[in-house]
């Protein structure tokens, strides 16, 4: 809630001080106050994207170390690359090509090169 304070205090300053030179006589358009209102809108909104990102991560962290856990308790190995070894094995190379890249970030040329030479060794 704490993190809201910073958009509401710029939209009382942009909505605040058109509506004091209006009480002081000064000719302001509606459409200046609407667009003050709807940029605080804007930025309570993009805050709130921000929040929802960062305990999706926290959650994502805290749920990778619980399996890390469960796999060490078990003594077994998580290998990531079995999933693109068995996309490319069903022939799904598009799947197996965008697994490889988002696992080591490699470029699409290399990330297809790879996979190709994951699908050679399997035959």
């Amino acid at each position: 809630m704490s993190k809201l304070v910073w958009p509401i205090v710029l939209g009382v300053v942009l909505v605040g001080f058109p509506l004091i030179a209006w009480n002081a006589g000064v000719r302001i358009d509606r459409t200046d106050l609407i667009l003050a209102a709807v940029f605080v809108i804007i930025l309570v909104l993009a805050q709130g994207q921000l929040t929802l990102q960062a305990q999706n991560r926290l959650f994502q962290t805290q749920v990778q170390a619980k399996l890390d856990c469960l796999l060490a308790q078990a003594g077994a190995r998580y290998d990531p690359w079995s999933a693109i070894r068995l996309a490319a094995r069903n022939g799904d190379t598009i799947a197996a090509i965008r697994l490889c890249r988002d696992l080591t970030g490699l470029s699409l040329r290399d990330a297809k090169r790879r996979v190709e030479e994951l699908a050679a060794e399997a035959e």
